[in-house]
């Protein structure tokens, strides 16, 4: 049997790790000699919202290219490499129309864009077209 860590030392671990990604995400170069984070790598941002938190009433507010940007973020995402297979995705046409019938009513404007995409890319066949 294995003692339980107190709950103070994984939340104090837990921030420490945070600030670190944090810094170096942020931070890029730190005067290592790395060069900062390119790009690609930043996080998509829907209308000033993280891809992670952002929901239908980004989307219904933002510009074509952040909506495209999000789509291409969401496909690498869902469709990485996962053990010895990769994710079904859907192609920038079905997710731009999914998004913009689950985003048309005001009701949806919770929901969240990832979670619509996971779940719709879910139902795709797994077959090669």
């Amino acid at each position: 049997m294995q003692p339980v860590p107190r709950p103070g030392l994984i939340a104090a671990a837990a921030a420490s790790a945070l600030t670190v990604a944090v810094a170096i995400a942020v931070g890029g170069d730190s005067g290592r000699g790395r060069p900062a984070a390119p790009a690609a790598a930043r996080p998509a941002l829907v209308a000033g919202a993280a891809l992670q938190r952002a929901r239908c009433a980004q989307w219904r507010r933002a510009t074509g290219a952040q909506r495209g940007a999000v789509v291409r973020a969401l496909a690498r995402t869902v469709g990485g490499p996962s053990g010895a297979a990769r994710g079904t995705t859907l192609s920038a046409g079905e997710a731009l129309g999914l998004f913009a019938r689950a985003c048309a009513s005001p009701v949806a404007r919770h929901f969240l864009l990832y979670e619509l995409y996971t779940r719709a890319a879910a139902f795709r066949s797994l077959r090669a077209r």
